[in-house]
């Protein structure tokens, strides 16, 4: 995953830039919207990055935890494949599945 060709929270997500979430989070931007040219949410773009506090912020404005990406991958599943410990334990603290098959 990655923030280019994505929406603006995306490429936020993607650079970890909390000030930039709160604003666009604040202007209305939707937490879970993929794009077709980058079928990922924030959620999975900060997953990827290991931007743990972006996912925060993200989850506090309603971030879907189990939402799929275009590869069929929740946040969680990224997240355990980057060895992001840590950001997968915040997830499971968030509701994330660990039946979710990958």
């Amino acid at each position: 995953p990655h923030g280019r060709g994505g929406t603006r929270l995306n490429n936020a997500a993607f650079r970890g830039y909390c000030s930039a979430i709160k604003t666009l989070l604040k202007l209305g931007a939707d937490v879970n919207l993929g794009v077709p040219s980058n079928p990922h949410t924030p959620l999975h773009i900060a997953s990827w990055e290991g931007h743990r506090d972006a996912a925060v912020l993200l989850l506090d404005a309603g971030a879907r935890v189990d939402d799929r990406d275009g590869n069929g991958r929740t946040a969680l599943h990224i997240s355990a494949r980057k060895n992001h410990s840590k950001f997968c334990k915040l997830l499971l603290s968030r509701g994330a599945s660990l039946d979710a098959r990958d």
